[in-house]
């Protein structure tokens, strides 16, 4: 089990505060919980081997190597029945294991996701998480347990929801495309790489060669490009081709021609240039000639 919460086991002492209505007390090395007054009036009996406080007020507890939770009053609300919780303060939902299946749980540990798939991620900001079904293979899911694509893919990246657009990074048979929030694959699987994801645009690989395309699978150059680097300039990318370099934005124009021996990004928006004589220029992210610094230089 994960948590941002410590576990009581790090915590030396037989009472502990829990909240405004309990403590927990530890006797021979088992934990019951009683309420929070100078009497210690018992709520449960020792019992529990482990336990963990989360911050809206569930308590998960151990008992025989089962994870079940009460509230924060001490009621049980799930018997220990999970092997295993998982959960970052941030997440909207608990990640429970039962019988070897993951499924995840509410705030208030109502079961809004069956414990059915063999292995799923942490939903992501925008409410995706990718699961995987017996054969191994991924699909995309919802915050409230909609799959909104069966399991097909041998690879999902659910964390790749670029600038907020949600496309998701698919793989079948080694070749990549992307997913777009409803299901649909807007770039096919065919693909060595899909990579450097801009607003409207990104570049897929075939045979060592890349290509811009646009979101929606229309080819804005062929694949002349050998290589590529990342820019903070986020409008386009460092480009390759027969050798020489230049940048080019998400149209496929080039802003800094394509003809220099190297290029590289001092700062945002700012690039030197080294051409053919060994001469060091500088660009903005308009293609302007601009001075540099000569420590820069």
């Amino acid at each position: 089990m994960t948590t941002d919460n410590t576990t009581n086991d790090e915590i030396d002492g037989q009472v502990q505060p829990i909240n405004k209505f309990l403590v927990a007390v530890r006797i021979r090395d088992q934990w019951g919980f009683a309420l929070n007054n100078e009497n210690y009036d018992p709520v449960w009996p020792p019992m529990y081997d482990s336990f963990v406080v989360f911050f809206h007020g569930l308590i998960a507890v151990q008992f025989d190597g089962q994870w079940g939770f009460l509230n924060e009053q001490g009621r049980e609300v799930v018997e220990p029945r999970y092997e295993a919780i998982e959960f970052e303060s941030a997440d909207p939902l608990i990640r429970v294991v039962r019988e070897g299946k993951v499924g995840f749980i509410n705030r208030r540990a109502d079961e809004v996701i069956t414990c059915q798939y063999a292995a799923c991620t942490e939903f992501n900001e925008s409410g995706f998480a990718a699961y995987q079904d017996e054969s191994e293979l991924w699909g995309l899911l919802r915050l409230n347990g909609q799959p909104i694509c069966p399991a097909q893919y041998d690879h999902i990246n659910a964390n790749s929801a670029y600038d907020g657009l949600n496309m998701f990074l698919v793989g079948r048979s080694n070749l990549y495309g992307l997913l777009n929030e409803q299901g649909a694959e807007v770039i096919p699987c065919m693909y060595d790489d899909c990579t450097g994801f801009r607003n409207n645009a990104i570049l897929v690989q075939r045979d060592d060669h890349w290509a811009i395309v646009t979101l929606n699978h229309q080819f804005i150059t062929d694949f002349d490009f050998t290589n590529w680097n990342d820019t903070q300039v986020k409008t386009g990318w460092l480009l390759e081709k027969a050798g020489k370099w230049g940048f080019v934005n998400e149209k496929g124009e080039e802003i800094i021609p394509i003809q220099y021996e190297a290029i590289h990004e001092l700062a945002e928006g700012v690039f030197a240039v080294l051409d053919t004589n060994g001469l060091v220029s500088g660009f903005d992210a308009g293609g302007n000639l601009r001075t540099l610094l000569p420590e820069l230089s």
